[in-house]
């Protein structure tokens, strides 16, 4: 209650309002009845001179410290939280796990624990093929993405979603939700699940992974379009604009 009244006054006593995504602006509007003319898209950007794809084989050797098998496991990165889905995403793993081809593939979790991690570390310690990294040094983080099989993001809700950037950044096949947000960044560089229903999320990473190289193969230019959108450059320059028309 307290943190909705600060934001209340926040809102009543700003002069103008900058939001990371259009999604986010669109809920200041209907949530709080914000007048447009007061809010101003701002995309964030991403770190692009540490994630790009790097040299795979340095990838495994980084891949394997964390006991990781390159190639073959899927990873995510942010939160371990019940916001985030990352107790829907075990939960599809375990179902991917079930198809034979998949048997030795792991699931990596990288990030801080948030609210539920609880639940999340009760249903990782089931299987020995979930590793629950939590933060990991941010230089290891391309060579973790390019290792992998695929990047995962399956959150419920977002803002904006850096990790999707850095993944695409890295050239690695993307999977993730069926949010506003996420399809506001990615567009069509990345595949889409509900993260509602595990199955159909256990149904489309499977069926990714299965046609992999084609994905890629098609997918590979609409990531670096998608990624060239985005930088902290392109992000300060906004900002100063916003903040010297106001």
């Amino acid at each position: 209650a307290y943190q909705h009244w600060t934001l209340k006054q926040a809102i009543k006593h700003a002069s103008t309002i900058i939001t990371v995504s259009n999604f986010t602006k669109h809920e200041l509007m209907s949530l709080y009845g914000v007048p447009e003319s007061k809010l101003n898209t701002v995309y964030h950007g991403y770190n692009k001179e540490l994630f790009q794809k790097t040299d795979p084989t340095e990838a495994a050797i980084v891949a394997d410290q964390y006991g990781l098998k390159s190639d073959n496991y899927l990873i995510y990165i942010g939160r371990l939280e019940q916001k985030k889905n990352t107790p829907g995403l075990i939960h599809a793993f375990n179902k991917i796990k079930t198809i034979p081809e998949f048997k030795d593939l792991q699931l990596a979790l990288v990030g801080s624990p948030g609210n539920g991690y609880e639940q999340i570390a009760t249903a990782a310690a089931i299987s020995n093929d979930v590793k629950i990294l939590g933060w990991v040094p941010t230089e290891h983080l391309p060579h973790l993405i390019t290792a992998s099989a695929a990047f995962v993001f399956p959150s419920f809700y977002e803002g904006f979603g850096i990790p999707i950037l850095e993944a695409l950044a890295c050239e690695k096949l993307t999977i993730a939700s069926n949010r506003e947000p996420i399809r506001e960044i990615a567009g069509q560089a990345v595949i889409y699940f509900d993260p509602n229903n595990p199955k159909n999320m256990a149904a489309t990473i499977a069926d990714s992974l299965k046609n992999r190289q084609t994905l890629t193969e098609k997918l590979r230019p609409s990531w670096l379009q998608t990624t060239a959108k985005f930088s902290w450059q392109k992000c300060a320059y906004a900002t100063l604009h916003v903040l010297t028309k106001s």
